[in-house]
């Protein structure tokens, strides 16, 4: 039933704009290929859903402009917590990324409306490969549980940001570098030791056009790299999502 009374009300408009920041920021919610009004129901069920859990202050149920930044600083603890969930997938595209430009394929970047910028071939293919794994690992489950727990961090109604969660915030944006080396690594290294070959290929018979036959056959190299490390970086993949879901529980 729809919220009526003073204290339900606050509650579900306080929920509905920490919801509403999370879904603005997390992958699967947030993507543009996503229909506005199935982004919007899901919110609302959701804060319907979770808003009768919620405990409100008595000084925070006043509709004024305390309220108004109450609500704001919600969005933004909600902004908060989908960019934990989306540094996960900006580092498998960000590895994609450095892989397509070993391989030359940086110079096919074409813009993708869903995203509203340009991206590469690989970092696309990574990162709904990702997608899939963080929705068959049940990803979309520990985003509920994340947003029910943060509630024990960051009350509702509150102003104040708890001087423990900017330690975990600092760590998640410090490892998306490293992580997305780790997700690349594997075909960047080979990579790396086709060109040394071609290197001393170059070296060793001048007469041979290392450049025209090399690139072709570093591109066969490295899609075929990519294939044959496919199920070490699909379980790479999903011990992120796992290492993501401890790191929740200890940061709520």
């Amino acid at each position: 039933m729809f919220p009526v009374d003073e204290a339900s009300l606050t509650a579900f408009i306080l929920v509905l704009a920490r919801m509403s920041g999370l879904a603005l920021a997390v992958p699967f919610l947030g993507h543009r290929s996503i229909p506005v009004m199935i982004r919007a129901a899901v919110v609302m069920v959701l804060a319907l859903a979770l808003s009768p859990l919620v405990g409100v202050p008595a000084e925070a149920r006043a509709l004024d402009l305390a309220f108004a930044l109450r609500v704001i600083f919600e969005a933004l603890v909600g902004l908060f917590l989908g960019y934990l969930f989306l540094a996960v997938f900006m580092a498998v595209t960000m590895a994609g990324q450095f892989i397509d430009f070993e391989l030359g394929f940086g110079l096919a970047q074409v813009f993708d409306p869903s995203f509203g910028a340009n991206s590469t071939i690989l970092s696309r293919f990574y990162y709904l490969l990702a997608m899939v794994v963080f929705l068959t690992c049940k990803g979309h489950h520990l985003m509920v549980l994340a947003l029910a727990g943060s509630y024990r961090v960051f009350p509702a109604g509150s102003l104040s940001f708890p001087s423990m969660v900017s330690p975990a915030a600092l760590r998640a944006l410090s490892d998306v570098f490293l992580l997305a080396l780790k997700v690349g690594a594997p075909v960047m290294g080979a990579l790396l030791v086709a060109d040394v070959v071609f290197g001393i290929v170059a070296r060793a018979v001048p007469q041979m056009n290392v450049f025209v036959i090399g690139f072709p056959l570093k591109i066969l190299l490295g899609l075929a790299a990519v294939a044959i490390t496919l199920p070490f970086t699909v379980a790479f993949m999903r011990d992120l999502v796992t290492g993501l879901e401890t790191l929740l529980a200890r940061a709520f």
